[in-house]
C-alpha cells in the first residue's frame, strides 16, 4: 500500500481519531483499519461486530478494513 499513488498520508494509532483506528489512509478515498489480536477464536459475529464499532465510532471513512492476528473459524477465512 505503501507504493499505491492513491495515498497521500498515513497515520498510525492517531490521536485525532477514536482509539478503534489504528492506521488511517488519506488520498483519494479514506481507509480505517482496525488490528484485533486474540489468543480466542474469532467468529463472524465477532468479526461483524469489530467492524460495526468501527464504523460507529468513526462513520467519515470511505473504506473500512479488519486485520485479525488471531485464530478465526475456517468459514471467516473466504469472508468479506
Amino acid at each position: 500500500m505503501f507504493d499505491d499513488g492513491d495515498w497521500t498520508h498515513v497515520a498510525i494509532e492517531p490521536r485525532e481519531l477514536d482509539e478503534k483506528v489504528d492506521i488511517y489512509w488519506t488520498g483519494a478515498t479514506s481507509r480505517a483499519v482496525q488490528v484485533k489480536s486474540s489468543k480466542s477464536r474469532v467468529n463472524e459475529k465477532d468479526a461483524a461486530d469489530y467492524i460495526q464499532e468501527l464504523k460507529r465510532h468513526h462513520n467519515n471513512a470511505d473504506e473500512y478494513e479488519l486485520v485479525l492476528c488471531a485464530h478465526v473459524v475456517a468459514t471467516l477465512k473466504e469472508w468479506q
